[in-house]
This record gives structure tokens, sequence and C-alpha cells, in this order.
């Protein structure tokens, strides 16, 4: 399971690159679909091997097998199912974060602007003027 998904997001983290004008959704849906045929024969094959234990291993071997089949087809699917979707939810919380990170600078800036054109703010004119006297004044 976390092979398959870490397979997964390496294959997001590669179409991002590429797509850089694709919505994430797109991206995801894209990786996903990528590496499905991947994911369903390496759990198919594992799925035989753990069922051939569980069917012909007897008794001490029953329990065993009976564990890994539920914890490989649980992991298949999140790994699927859950991973990625999670993803997208995160990944678009994130954007809207940054994005709001974004306009709240420029609106500081547009604010700074607009004090500077009616005069109200000098600072950065007075500190180079500070410092260029005291890299000048003798110690």
């Amino acid at each position: 399971s976390i092979n398959d998904t870490i397979v997964v997001f390496d294959r997001i983290r590669e179409n991002m690159r590429g797509r850089e004008r694709q919505e994430l959704r797109t991206v995801i849906d894209q990786a996903v679909n990528e590496t499905l045929s991947r994911t369903v024969v390496t759990g198919g094959t594992t799925f035989l091997t753990v069922l051939v234990f569980f069917l012909l291993g007897g008794k001490v071997m029953e329990g065993f097998g009976f564990g890994m089949i539920v914890g490989l087809i649980t992991g298949t699917y999140s790994s699927v199912f859950i991973a990625a979707p999670l993803l997208m939810l995160r990944g678009e919380k994130l954007a809207a974060e940054i994005e709001a990170e974004h306009f709240e600078k420029l609106r500081r800036e547009r604010e700074e602007l607009k004090q500077r054109a009616r005069g109200g703010v000098d600072g950065e004119g007075a500190e180079a003027d500070a410092d260029a006297d005291t890299a000048t004044s003798p110690a």
C-alpha cells in the first residue's frame, strides 16, 4: 500500500512539472490512471500468492493468509481511492491559502503605494541616507 501510494504521488509530482497550467484535479486523475494498471498487476500477483498460503497452507498459515488478503485489499483500495483524493482536497486547500496570502500581499503593497503617493511614508529613503552616513563617517 505504501509503495503504491508513493508511486502514485511520484507520478503526480512528475506530471505537475510538465503540465503547470492544468488543474490539480486533472493531473491527479491522469496520474492515477497511468499507475492503475501497475497497481492492479502488483496487487493481483501478490493476492494469488497469499491466496495459495490461505488455501494450501493448512491451519497454521490460514490465519496469516487471511490477514494478508484483507490487508492487501485494503491497502490497494486506499492507495488508489483514498490517498489521491485526500491529496486533491489538501492541494485545493493549500492553493486557496496561497492565493489568499498573495492577495493580502498585493493589498498591503497597494496601500503602501497609496501612502507614499500622499507623502505619508518615506521610510526607505531615510534608511538609505542613514546607512550611507554611518558607512562614510570615521569610527
